[in-house]
């Protein structure tokens, strides 16, 4: 067996690596940022000479970097607290080498040193442990960063963030106590914009390039909670859907006050960072408090909104009467543009393709395994961004739907109008812009009662829709706490009937009984093109009333189009409204001609009654 070593400069075979057949092997899963080795500190002049050592490889730190990295590494070094790993030190030395050190060995290797955390990963021993295990796992966890959180020192004079919360960097010790490891991206707290962690892991405004801090850790408390009682990392998609699927998972395993824990542990997963517990140390008390006894509600706040936006359209037309039900003081982003829309059919297929050429990418391979489970004929292949879209067709050559996966989402297959649906979410000739701000889709459900379908995405909203063949509307993870609290589906709001626009004046997004309205600063610039600077505005929920009055000025409506301010299309007959998507559906109606002159908001669309897409003839 050969023994490999480095050190810093002073004690150049201070850290001992046994290899396996002449190579080092590294931890597995372990490491986002450079592997980890188990080694052995050996200097006799060293206070920890003797012990067990993670010894972790810094791959994207160079030692130009290493000045900044040592100093927040010292801060985390710091600290004292049976629930995190301790940091011994940080340096720059050889590559691992069995040869004797010399004074010209090249030393541009930056290295962690940390005490080994004796036991199993979280990962690999969640599935032997019962409940009352992994709640104390989480209140265990939630102790240890508010300890990282807590603690002041001269580098660190506002606590240490981790930044990297999630459950594989979790170790159970041989007594059953939760230890968090990897300091790897600690730092100092303070405002930061860099995203990093682990996708899927990381809070909704890390992932959407707002700065993190204390409260995006806190987020990573509450996803390992979501990972040790629903199986998975949370979606993006707000408290309330998060207590729904804890609710579930808690009431399965036959805890007795489930509502009561699954609204707790909830709480640190709201997309408000604001809105997140902000003392974990009283909180994991809670924690254990409930497991004996129901915990009393909290009083809320009322919900705020960050208002998400795709841009610019020219909109219009009357907004019937309402009500205004509640507003709030909030911040809107703006971040696209939406444009005319694109025909996205494929051109004619001859005969049944059955070997796509997918990509040869994670999505591209999830996509070609989902695919060799259908009887269909695969039609044009697509990339988006780091997603494969794989249409598909009948053996008679017709549109049969699409298969499509991101870089680590399964397969989903969508029919043609989800696809699209998705796709445009923030623009229609931009459907980059999907992947930007809604990330991919994860997960569709369908309900009979009442008839809908509804696209998860990975940043945490929604696309919801009636039929499977019709335009489904985006709900942003930034409002979906504020529409489930208004009743949801069945509340105040109801279904959206469009994507957020711009009115010249408010952000809208409507809904069939109302909308959503966020006013607007001015630009700075004369161009009604560009986008808008966004500043504090007032958001409001307004209930409308008569939600049909926008379209009795018009008269009859019998092979008329309406036209939505949003870009949406509908032809209506005495059957109800049709959905004019693409291929040639425009102009097989004559919409051009048969167009009312205004744009009709989607609640008053939404009163007719919705009837299969428009289609053409060949």
């Amino acid at each position: 067996m050969t023994t490999l070593h480095t050190g810093p400069a002073e004690s150049p075979r201070r850290y001992r690596i046994e290899t396996d057949s002449g190579m080092p092997r590294p931890e597995a899963g372990e490491g986002g940022e450079g592997p980890v080795f188990r080694a052995r500190l050996v200097d006799s002049d060293h206070p920890s000479n003797g012990a067990e050592i993670a010894l972790k490889l810094l791959t994207d730190v160079t030692p130009a970097q290493f000045g900044e990295v040592q100093s927040r590494l010292a801060a985390a070094g710091a600290l004292g607290h049976r629930g995190l790993m301790r940091v011994i030190e940080s340096f720059i030395g050889t590559a691992l080498t069995e040869a004797e050190p010399g004074a010209n060995d090249e030393r541009d290797v930056c290295w962690v040193a940390s005490e080994w955390v004796d036991g199993e990963r979280l990962v690999d021993r969640v599935g032997s442990a019962d409940l009352d295990e992994r709640l104390e796992w989480i209140a265990q966890i939630a102790e240890a960063v508010d300890r990282l959180h807590t603690a002041r020192s001269a580098s660190a004079p506002n606590g240490v963030i981790h930044r990297d919360v999630k459950s594989s960097n979790v170790r159970i010790t041989p007594e059953s106590n939760a230890v968090l490891i990897d300091f790897g991206l600690a730092r100092p707290a303070a405002p930061d914009t860099s995203i990093v962690g682990t996708p899927r892991w990381m809070a909704p405004e890390v992932m959407a390039g707002e700065p993190g801090g204390t409260t995006s850790d806190i987020w990573g408390v509450g996803a390992i909670a979501h990972d040790l009682l629903v199986g998975t990392p949370p979606p993006a998609d707000g408290a309330n859907r998060a207590r729904e699927r804890l609710a579930h998972a808690l009431r399965a395993a036959g805890h007795p006050h489930a509502e009561q824990i699954a609204t707790h542990l909830s709480q640190a997963l709201d997309t408000d960072p604001t809105r997140r517990p902000r003392d974990l140390d009283k909180w994991a008390t809670q924690l254990r408090e409930a497991q004996e006894r129901p915990l009393r509600p909290d009083r809320r706040r009322r919900n705020t909104l960050a208002f998400a936006t795709v841009g610019l359209l020219v909109a219009g037309g009357a907004l019937g009467f309402f009500l205004i039900r509640d507003s709030g003081d909030t911040t809107v982003t703006s971040k696209g543009s939406t444009t005319t829309a694109a025909d996205t059919t494929s051109a004619t297929r001859f005969q049944c393709n059955t070997a796509p050429e997918l990509p040869d990418t994670p999505a591209g391979r999830r996509v070609s395994d989902a695919y060799r489970q259908l009887d269909s004929c695969a039609g044009p292949v697509e990339s988006l961004a780091e997603a494969a879209i794989l249409h598909l067709t009948t053996k008679d050559g017709d549109d049969d739907g699409a298969l499509i996966a991101g870089p680590t989402q399964s397969a989903l297959r969508l029919t043609d109008a989800q696809l699209i649906s998705y796709l445009e979410i923030a623009g229609r000739s931009q459907p980059t812009n999907s992947v930007t701000y809604g990330g991919y889709p994860t997960r569709l459900t369908t309900s009979a009662e009442p008839p809908l379908w509804t696209l998860e995405l990975e940043a945490g909203g929604l696309v919801i829709g009636t039929r499977p063949d019709t335009q489904g509307f985006w709900i942003p993870q930034q409002t979906i706490t504020m529409w489930q609290e208004s009743g949801g589906v069945d509340g105040t709001l109801g279904k959206p009937t469009s994507n957020t626009y711009f009115d010249g004046q408010h952000l809208v997004l409507e809904f069939e009984r109302g909308y959503l309205e966020a006013a607007l600063g001015r630009s700075s610039t004369d161009d009604p093109q560009a986008w808008l600077p966004i500043g504090p505005s007032t958001i409001r929920l307004v209930e409308v009333l008569d939600p049909g009055a926008a379209l009795q000025p018009h008269g009859d409506l019998n092979g008329r189009v309406l036209r939505q301010a949003g870009g949406h299309a509908w032809f209506v007959d005495a059957d109800g409204r049709h959905w004019i998507g693409s291929g040639g559906a425009w102009g097989c109606v004559e919409a051009d001609k048969r167009q009312i002159q205004a744009d009709i908001p989607g609640y008053a669309v939404a009163t007719l009654p919705l009837g299969p897409p428009v289609r053409c003839d060949a």
